[in-house]
């Protein structure tokens, strides 16, 4: 006779493909109460902010968030309420967890307006001066024929490209432009609205959001 005062057994359903043994029965229970894999039990929990991703000490294995490292290669213009115009909304957030503060996207026709007053005429005095400020940093070899001032460019401009590839990826990013100040003591005259980003704007050839070495030599040919 069945105790009346017993609490009720819910029936346990296991749905199985073909004949059911014991054994089959106990390994399901088992991988039921395991975690997912591919995603740490820890990082699961772990909330990480807009520009930045979880990952687990190697030591410790302790869960701590981490700016990302780079952004897909995808140029969708958008305006910070930095007043800066990023290439897309990771280079956005990725900007704000390295600089440890808030940036958030905004709607200003200022901002695009500002990003297209750069003229043919201030694009190509801009990398004049870019290329004047690389030859105080890193003076190229002495030489007067046209061969050596050929070379001396090409290397003017491999350096350049290389100081400014920050992450050495051999793409440069809006973000790695936008990281290049121009002083008003470098500047002996004003550049009527350019600015480094705006290499990016004028020659990025594939469309990718980023300039490859090459596309760089091919921006300072013209």
């Amino acid at each position: 006779m069945p105790d009346a005062l017993a609490p009720a057994r819910l029936p346990l359903t296991v749905r199985f493909r073909g004949p059911v043994t014991p054994v089959d029965l106990v390994l399901q229970l088992i991988n039921s109460s395991l975690p997912s894999p591919g995603l740490s039990t820890s990082c699961g929990k772990k909330l990480c902010s807009h520009g930045s991703r979880c990952l687990l000490d190697r030591v410790t294995g302790q869960p701590s968030c981490h700016c990302v490292e780079v952004c897909r290669p995808r140029y969708m213009p958008v305006c910070g309420s930095d007043g800066k115009l990023y290439g897309n909304h990771c280079e956005l957030r990725r900007a704000a967890c390295l600089l440890g503060k808030q940036i958030v996207s905004v709607h200003s026709k200022g901002c695009f307006l500002k990003g297209d007053m750069c003229t043919m005429a201030g694009y190509a005095r801009l990398k004049n001066v870019l290329l004047a400020l690389q030859r105080r940093r890193q003076p190229p070899r002495q030489g007067t024929s046209r061969q050596n001032l050929v070379s001396q460019k090409r290397f003017l401009v491999g350096s350049l490209f290389e100081d400014l590839d920050t992450d050495g990826s051999g793409h440069l990013s809006s973000l790695e432009l936008a990281q290049y100040v121009l002083k008003d003591q470098d500047l002996d005259g004003p550049l009527k609205g350019c600015s480094p980003g705006d290499l990016l704007r004028f020659d990025d050839y594939n469309s990718d959001g980023s300039l490859t070495l090459e596309e760089f030599y091919t921006a300072f040919r013209k």
